[in-house]
């Protein structure tokens, strides 16, 4: 049954996996567009500034700036761009800020469209596991002999199996909320779920059961105390 075990958490994973490696491309192509933005308004200013610096060098001889005699008394636009530089540079270095920022709404903005959609797939694959789930369950129907008490005693360890592929179904949602993957409305109706499921007698003798025999792992343990707080 162990082997099984993975098999069925990755079974029941799969879909959400392949979801989540698509919008992790979108996400690191928004990234990689706010690098290129924000790198680009930086070459600009630092551009500019190199330009004005050489211009400011050129200018400091004014001798050496050949003027047609009746242009004397007007200003060469070298002479203008000496007497603005600070201006200048200030500028160009306020438009690579500017452009800076815009990069980083760009890839914010992007990031969190990324974050929601992929949190909708996700929820979409997990409602859709559920229902063929149940239908299994519904289809077998030993869970529900258990819990009104009627289950005979050679079902039992029928019963036991489809509750061992429940709890490992509550654990696929549960690695999805540590990993950020569902809304945290969507992780509160399945903690609901599953607490009040546990919380049925025969159901949580089963799961004392299959604990004290090692059937469930550490993770499905560490589940039930965060979701539901140590069994009594």
């Amino acid at each position: 049954m162990p082997g099984a075990n993975g098999r069925a958490a990755g079974m029941l994973s799969q879909r959400t996996l392949k979801k989540t490696v698509q919008r992790h491309g979108e996400a690191h192509l928004g990234l990689t567009l706010h690098l290129i933005v924000g790198t680009y308004g930086n070459a600009v200013a630092h551009a500019i500034r190199v330009l004005l610096a050489i211009l400011q060098t050129n200018v400091n001889d004014e001798d050496s700036i050949a003027m047609h005699p009746k242009e004397r008394g007007v200003k060469s636009p070298w002479t203008w761009l000496k007497d603005h530089v600070d201006a200048i540079t200030s500028g160009a270095a306020i438009l690579g800020v500017i452009v800076g920022a815009v990069g980083f709404w760009v890839t914010w903005y992007q990031l969190s469209a990324t974050t929601a959609a992929l949190k909708a797939s996700n929820t979409y694959t997990i409602q859709s596991d559920a229902r063929e789930l149940l239908d299994t369950l519904e289809q077998r129907n030993f869970v529900r002999a258990l819990i009104d008490g009627k289950l005979k005693a050679e079902d039992e360890p029928n019963a036991r199996f489809d509750l061992w592929k429940m709890f490992n179904f509550y654990l696929s949602v549960y690695r999805q909320s540590k990993a950020d993957g569902i809304t945290d409305e969507f992780r509160q109706s399945f903690i609901r779920d599953f607490c009040g499921f546990l919380a049925r007698p025969p159901v949580d003798m089963q799961w004392k059961n299959m604990a004290a025999e090692k059937r469930l792992s550490d993770e499905q343990i560490k589940m039930r105390g965060d979701w539901c707080g140590a069994p009594s």
